[in-house]
């Protein structure tokens, strides 16, 4: 009995499926039909899938293209003589000299389309040593890519396959260029096609940086900073005043001051934390600048006709962006906080150099604006930026910072300062001096031989915060914590 029934078992299994439901009691029998609606299911899930992103199926526009049939047309160098790309076909091109580069565009038809960039070089399995890079309607510069190295779409045999997210809706580049010297001369093949990402998140028309305005001399016609937005600017070298000589060289050379300055505002809610970064975006020229922040009091004073020596600003500092032999060295970043709301005025100049010729003497005076009196000097730059000169006595009362120098003789009512005491043969003589120091230092351009500019660009962050920690909340609760030590 044991035997047979381990026969009919064995029977039951080889059964067809739904002869064993129906033995089961009327299950349904839709097994196969759901099976097969499931299959359906996932087989269009992965079709469109597919579609959607060939690269994560393993399949690349480049395998799926025929060999291409037109190309390039020269001379095709620029945003105007532009290639118009028919998508997802091949298209050849070849690089004919050291500086020819192949510009194409193509255009969204609705915000942020995918662009999938394939390039190849045919007869070579080395795409390497060519630069591709994709550009707004400006030629702003959005997305660059090696053929060195793999893209985010993968590789497809000898194929490497780019992709990049544009926002807005209009006409986008595709350059081709090539840096390495050994792929000057050669051809490449190019296929682009555009596909709907599905993101919705809105664009908005912004700038890749922002440039500096001239005329900007002036805080009135400063040239507004966006947080975390590069400027540009070009310190323009006038060469409009001629600095005296200094140290003991009797055989030097007057050097030609600096030129103009840039100024910029920044309107600030308040408590604003600000970092301040020269050079970051690129290089820079060879030099090194001056920055200094005044608020709205300060800027008034100096757009009112106050030097700038007189008028102290709320932040000064030099960049260093080069070293002594003028190689450039990482950039520097200056931090600051605005406590209170308002606008704040940056001005950027040459580095100022401690070493400086001075430009002009004044007597030091402690009753006149700005702390300087009449005019003086020059003093010996090999003894410092100042020194003392002969007054009239009377002078000395209107805060002027006088001493009596004992003299072997001079001639009262002739000689400046001159006095005389006691009578023959007992005379002293001595002169009333004040004391006379450099009021305006001049800036001294750092270019090298040949160079007429200096380029330059900074970012500004400002981030919305208390300016320091103990105002936060979270350091209140620090200071109430148990603290067995207190």
């Amino acid at each position: 009995m044991k035997a047979i029934h381990s026969l009919l078992l064995a029977l039951g299994l080889l059964a067809p499926l739904h002869v064993v439901a129906d033995s089961l009691g009327g299950y349904p029998d839709n097994c196969g039909t759901a099976s097969d609606e499931a299959y359906g299911s996932g087989f269009e899930a992965g079709v469109s899938s597919c579609y959607s992103d060939p690269g994560s199926c393993g399949i690349s526009l480049s395998s799926c293209l025929p060999a291409p049939s037109f190309g390039e047309t020269e001379p095709n160098d620029n945003l105007v003589s532009a290639d118009p790309l028919q998508l997802n076909a091949n298209f050849w091109g070849q690089s004919y000299g050291p500086q020819d580069q192949d510009w194409y565009y193509t255009q969204t038809t609705s915000p942020n389309q995918n662009i999938i960039v394939n390039f190849s070089t045919p007869g070579s399995a080395d795409p390497s040593g060519w630069k591709v890079t994709i550009r707004d309607a400006a030629g702003n510069i959005f997305a660059e890519f090696d053929t060195g190295v793999t893209g985010s779409g993968g590789t497809a045999g000898d194929t490497i396959v780019y992709r990049a997210t544009l926002g807005l809706v209009g006409s986008y580049y595709v350059v081709v260029q090539p840096y390495d010297s050994a792929k000057v001369y050669s051809a490449y093949q190019l296929a682009v096609s555009l596909q709907d990402s599905g993101l919705d998140t809105p664009n908005y028309v912004v700038g890749f940086h922002d440039v500096e305005t001239e005329p900007n001399d002036a805080p009135s016609i400063s040239d507004p900073l966006a947080t975390s937005v590069t400027m540009y600017g070009v310190v323009n070298l006038t060469f409009n005043t001629a600095l005296p000589p200094g140290g003991d060289d009797e055989d030097a050379s007057y050097t030609w001051g600096q030129g103009e300055s840039d100024w910029f505002v920044y309107y600030s809610q308040g408590n604003e934390l600000i970092s301040v970064t020269f050079c970051e975006r690129e290089g820079c020229g060879v030099g090194d600048w001056q920055m200094e922040v005044y608020d709205m009091a300060t800027a008034s004073q100096i757009e009112a006709g106050v030097p700038r020596t007189s008028v102290v600003p709320l932040l000064s500092f030099n960049t260093k962006n080069t070293n002594s032999d003028g190689d450039t060295v990482d950039p520097e970043t200056f931090q600051l906080g605005f406590d209170q709301p308002g606008y704040y005025f940056i001005l950027v100049s040459h580095k100022r150099l401690f070493t400086a010729p001075c430009l002009a003497y004044n007597l030091v005076s402690g009753a006149a604006a700005g702390g300087f009196g009449a005019s003086c000097g020059p003093c010996d730059p090999s003894n410092g930026n100042s020194c003392y000169v002969p007054v009239d006595s009377a002078s000395c009362s209107t805060g002027l910072s006088c001493r009596n120098e004992t003299v072997d003789e001079c001639i009262p009512g002739i000689e400046t300062g001159c006095n005389v005491f006691g009578t023959a043969p007992d005379i002293a003589y001595y002169k009333t001096t004040a004391l006379c120091g450099c009021s305006v230092f001049g800036g001294v351009v750092e270019v090298p031989e040949g160079a007429y500019t200096s380029p330059y660009n900074f970012t500004w962050f400002a981030t919305q915060l208390p300016p320091s920690t103990i105002n936060t909340d979270a350091y209140q609760d620090f200071i109430n914590r148990a603290n067995p030590y207190n």
